[in-house]
């Protein structure tokens, strides 16, 4: 049954809590048929005394838009100002404020991605964060036309982004920058964490974090400037996507008459209803030129690529087998005379296929596969076993590649005796160097280099990949991938849980975060009804603009990373998230910490 708007109109007010000089918000999850999912939005007073605002929480962006009161904007079919909308998030009056000053000679005209306009001039007020938090003479955007995309309500903006994004030429301290400068909080920094479920809330920190929301420490990732030098965007490179398969289908087994109807549902991709927003907001251009091909260009029956597979069964590459690294019965890895085994894509072995190895034909340096010493006779890397006389594909304690590829003469699979888990010099997670984890094989989603700027957004709704990723995605959950509207069929809603990842890699793949495949789901109020009874669910990932070259991280992300937006030292903070993301600060801190 899906919830009528009249019913969802409960916002819980914002908290502040000052420790410190931080002040915590809090950050309703909102969906509805006409906004969609994974809304973020926060409610701050504007004017003395506060007059109450609703907006976005938007960390791509940079501008704070209210609406006038009475104005072009407050009048448009989907105006959300006052009533008799369905949904009243607020308007502000001058008049009932008491310390609102003009700033003269600057305008502004904002646009973002999914159609939506503002325009206006700008004031100076007070910004009121719960019932302490007081931010003096913050420059607001006070828009008094513009219109909504579509069907899409009008909502306010709280843009929380870099200055250089800011939607005028003359740059300006916003509200952020603004805390920072009046000593509301100690710097120019806010971390977030969202809720994953429908109108649940998340919190905002401002000035500081909340270390009882995350798991370990905070892992540094250095932001990158734009094409022209400048910070405009809360944009870094993202090294490596992959998924964690390992916890299989939670689902019931659907009978036959429920496995024909998921069949023709998969082939059929079915469009959302609901709005999206679609695109990326960041004004930069990053990477230089634009990238021209997908991560998988082909549209065979391939696998998808899977690090340290043992089992495979050794198809060539040519037959759409998997590309996968340290395979037990694939070609050897292009050995040279050093019998190093570079990155292992067991695709080429000085020009020899596996059949010759069979037949014990030497690779490079004459440490063959034949008799019995490699993967000649079935003595393979297939779960976890030595390559026979310890003249195999892979490392020892000291030796080898961190790939766990590398033949360095007389190197064991790292297996003898531990049951593979030396196998790339991986324990516990897997998460380093090729990926082998304990509880199963990492896919590799096929990230280009060119790919892998991304930008992270909370109010980005979804995942924006490309195109090539979203095909290897869709093999890995045994669905389609729709080219022409960029988006993933229908999955079994078994497969989309939190045991099933996605794995992110930043810093070259030396920090790592997890986002469990549940956190993706789209809700069952607006997924189509056909497709919840038939056991199936739709997933909030969708293929990016190729001439954007930029990836997009938007609410889903926050709800299993806790993320810091670091403007002092230009970084973003990452740590999995874990407890109530909306309970009150539980052990708040200053960031960044005192020296």
């Amino acid at each position: 049954m899906r919830h009528s708007w009249q019913h969802l109109s409960l916002l819980l007010a914002s908290e502040a809590v000052i420790a410190q000089r931080v002040l915590q918000g809090s950050v309703q999850h909102f969906q509805s048929d006409q906004a969609g999912p994974w809304q973020p939005l926060l409610a701050l007073g504007y004017g003395s005394p506060p007059q109450e605002i609703t907006c976005i929480f938007d960390s791509g962006s940079s501008d704070t838009i209210i609406p006038l009161a009475g104005s072009d904007l407050c009048k448009v079919k989907n105006q959300q100002c006052t009533a008799p909308a369905p949904e009243v998030r607020g308007q502000f009056d001058p008049k009932k404020a008491s310390d609102v000053k003009e700033v003269k000679s600057q305008t502004f005209n904002a646009s973002f991605s999914g159609g939506d306009e503002f325009d206006g001039n700008f004031i100076k007020t007070t910004v009121t964060v719960g019932d302490k938090g007081e931010v003096p003479d913050a420059q607001v955007a006070l828009a008094s036309g513009g219109q909504p995309a579509g069907d899409f309500p009008q909502f306010s903006i709280c843009g929380t982004g870099p200055r250089e994004n800011e939607a005028t030429e003359k740059k300006y301290d916003n509200l952020p920058e603004t805390m920072a400068k009046t000593g509301a909080i100690k710097a120019n920094v806010h971390s977030a964490v969202m809720n994953p479920t429908p109108f649940g809330n998340g919190s905002v920190f401002f000035g500081g974090i909340d270390r009882s929301k995350f798991e370990g420490e905070l892992q540094k990732v250095e932001i990158d400037p734009d094409n022209e030098g400048k910070i405009r965007d809360f944009v870094v490179k993202m090294t490596s996507l992959r998924m964690d398969m390992s916890g299989g289908d939670q689902g019931v087994k659907p009978n036959k008459t429920q496995q024909r109807e998921r069949m023709r549902l998969k082939r059929s991709i079915s469009r959302r209803t609901t709005a999206r927003r679609v695109g990326v907001k960041a004004k930069g251009s990053y990477g230089g030129s634009v990238l021209k091909t997908e991560s998988v260009e082909n549209d065979d029956d391939q696998s998808v690529n899977v690090l340290n597979n043992g089992k495979n069964d050794g198809q060539n590459n040519d037959q759409g087998g998997c590309t996968c690294n340290n395979q037990g019965k694939n070609d050897n890895g292009g050995n040279d005379d050093e019998n190093h085994n570079g990155n292992g894509d067991g695709n080429n072995n000085q020009g020899k296929k596996n059949q010759d190895n069979k037949k014990g034909k030497g690779n490079g340096n004459g440490n063959g596969n034949g008799n019995g010493n490699g993967n000649g006779n079935g003595n393979g890397n297939g779960n976890g076993n030595g390559n026979g006389n310890d003249n195999g594909n892979g490392n020892d304690n000291k030796n080898g590649n961190k790939n766990g590829n590398g033949n360095k003469n007389n190197n064991d699979n790292g297996n003898k005796k531990d049951k593979g888990k030396k196998n790339g010099g991986n324990k516990d997670d897997g998460n380093k160097n090729g990926g082998n984890s304990t509880s199963g094989n990492l896919i590799d989603l096929g990230l280009k280099e060119a790919e892998t700027f991304t930008l992270f957004d909370t109010g980005g709704v979804a995942l924006t990949l490309p195109a090539g990723v979203l095909k290897n995605m869709a093999k890995a959950l045994d669905t389609d991938f729709n080219q022409e509207s960029g988006e993933l069929g229908p999955v079994e809603c078994g497969k989309l849980n939190a045991g099933n990842k996605i794995v992110m890699g930043f810093n070259d793949d030396s920090v790592q975060m997890t986002l469990g495949l549940d956190k993706i789901r789209l809700s069952e109020e607006l997924t189509a009804p056909e497709l919840t009874k038939a056991g199936m669910c739709q997933v909030g990932a969708f293929a990016g603009d190729p001439n954007e070259n930029l990836n997009s991280m938007g609410f889903v992300f926050f709800t299993d990373v806790y993320t810091v937006f670091d403007l002092e030292s230009n970084s973003l903070w990452f740590a999995q998230a874990k407890g109530d993301p909306g309970a009150p600060a539980g052990q708040l801190e200053e960031f960044p910490p005192k020296a």
